[in-house]
């Protein structure tokens, strides 16, 4: 009988660099720091939600964090975050099982904030760090957003957008929604929160024909009458 291979820790790390490195040309040929350590770092510190200096204090073996943090600044500028995002969707893409093609899915979208507190104005930051309230001691922060099928127990990120400064909403949804039909998903019910209750987004989602559960403050008659269900 067919027995599904072991999931070790290993196996996990060896198949994720295996994958990402086939999609992102992240690349180190130094005397101390070679293309696999900088995805150890990453993929640990990224795994336990850690600096990269917490996570090059933890693994044996691996370079500097300013060593790792020297080839990131020089590989992923900027103006080179739309490319990275095609990079990285392409690779969670990979990484999907075949079976959720078989019947639409239930997934859900939302937007993330991580806090910057370097220089904002007047550097290349400026075309990626969001202005906002205040969280974590700063009001800048970079933005992403996410689609994540909610399926047997687990949430897979099927999408990701780094959102710039100033995006509508409906923008969002829309390349959320290019990104989830290339990985040849189909939505079976769309959920949101209510960030995302406007009426441009809930126009969008009416026209494609997309289900959609949105958290809904009560706002007036003209953002109501896009709206089903009970208030």
């Amino acid at each position: 009988m067919d027995t599904l291979p072991a999931l070790t820790s290993q196996r996990i790390l060896d198949d994720s660099m295996t994958i990402l490195q086939a999609h992102i040309p992240l690349q180190a040929r130094g005397y101390r720091c070679q293309t696999a350590d900088l995805w150890r770092v990453l993929l640990a510190a990224t795994a336990q939600h850690r600096s990269i200096e917490a996570a090059c204090a933890d693994l044996d073996g691996v370079p500097h964090a300013n060593t790792i943090r020297g080839y990131l600044t020089q590989q992923w500028q900027p103006d080179q975050l739309p490319m990275l995002q095609q990079q990285c969707n392409a690779a969670l893409h990979a990484a999907l099982p075949d079976w959720l093609t078989a019947q639409p899915q239930e997934i859900a979208i939302d937007t993330h904030d991580m806090p910057f507190y370097g220089q904002v104005r007047d550097t290349a930051a400026e075309a990626w760090v969001c202005g906002g309230k205040a969280k974590a001691s700063t009001s800048w922060h970079y933005r992403c957003a996410t689609a994540t099928v909610l399926t047997r127990n687990a949430r897979l990120t099927i999408a990701l957008m780094f959102v710039p400064p100033g995006t509508a909403m409906d923008v969002i949804v829309t390349q959320l929604l290019a990104t989830i039909q290339a990985s040849g998903i189909t939505i079976g019910c769309l959920y949101a929160d209510r960030g995302f209750a406007t009426v441009a987004v809930l126009q969008h989602l009416q026209h494609a024909q997309i289900p959609a559960i949105i958290a809904l403050a009560q706002r007036g008659p003209r953002l109501r009458t896009h709206c089903q269900g009970q208030e």
